[in-house]
């Protein structure tokens, strides 16, 4: 990235950013701030390295320019271990939980046999178990609508 002798590199953890599209948003957005020598990360990782010239741009107007895009930065310190990932503690991991669990519960009723006709459409009769497919499908994708609906 920039020459590390009068640049400042900066490490942020994201957080959200999954995906390697929600990655491009940020490297994009910083990319267009004038100061910034170079963006690269990594959404496994989730880790955010920004080449910034001191002298234009802090560690906070990072933080303020990726909060704005909906992420929060948390930046690392050189050397120090960074708290461990909550992932699987998130408000994207309870979603991902209760969808599994609607999904589990459609399985049962209908290896029980509990398939009582809600309603009867022209090319398929819908059974109870159907609703909990459905609203496991619909709890489930709603981890991707914010960002479809953004993007």
């Amino acid at each position: 990235m920039g020459d590390t002798n009068t640049n400042l590199r900066l490490r942020f953890r994201i957080s959200d950013m999954d995906c390697a599209s929600c990655l491009s948003k940020i490297q994009n957005d910083l990319r267009g701030a004038n100061g910034v020598l170079g963006v690269e990360g990594s959404p496994v990782a989730r880790t955010l390295t920004v080449d910034v010239d001191p002298a234009l741009v802090s560690q906070e107007d990072v933080q303020a320019r990726v909060g704005r895009l909906g992420y929060l930065a948390r930046p690392m310190d050189g050397g120090v271990r960074s708290p461990p990932s909550t992932t699987w503690r998130s408000r994207q991991a309870r979603i991902a939980y209760a969808s599994i669990g609607l999904f589990s519960l459609g399985l049962l009723l209908r290896a029980a046999g509990v398939t009582p006709q809600i309603l009867a459409l022209p090319l398929h009769d819908v059974h109870l178990p159907d609703l909990f497919f459905l609203a496991s499908a619909l709890v489930g994708g709603w981890n991707f609508f914010p960002k479809g609906i953004r993007a």
